[in-house]
């Protein structure tokens, strides 16, 4: 559950480092769909980003959508409806069996 925790952790920072290319200057914010797999505290760091306003201060309009289960939530990743999706390993590895191409980052 740490590892988790820790995980979940370092996919919220990566969120954010990776679109500091936005100036703070710039008035448009860039959309985003960030999934999450349940409703747990594992993911509060994820919900925590978003109510303590890290991703608008990175230029990331940031909608935060609930996917209940891991295969679905990959599948949604698959279809392009979300950009990044936060679940646990398995969904990945096996979606990746199936033939799809997901990664996994910080896992």
């Amino acid at each position: 559950m740490i590892r988790l925790n820790h995980c979940l952790g370092l996919l919220a920072l990566a969120v954010s480092v990776l679109f500091l290319r936005v100036g703070h200057a710039q008035i448009k914010l860039e959309k985003m769909h960030v999934g999450y797999s349940a409703q747990a505290g594992a993911f509060a760091p994820i919900w925590i980003t978003k109510e303590a306003g890290f991703f608008k201060k990175n230029g990331l309009d940031v909608d935060l959508v609930f996917i209940p289960g891991g295969p679905t939530a990959a599948s949604a990743l698959m279809a392009g409806e979300m950009q990044v999706v936060a679940m646990a390993g398995p969904a990945i590895v096996t979606s990746n069996l199936a033939g799809s191409d997901l990664v996994m980052i910080a896992g």
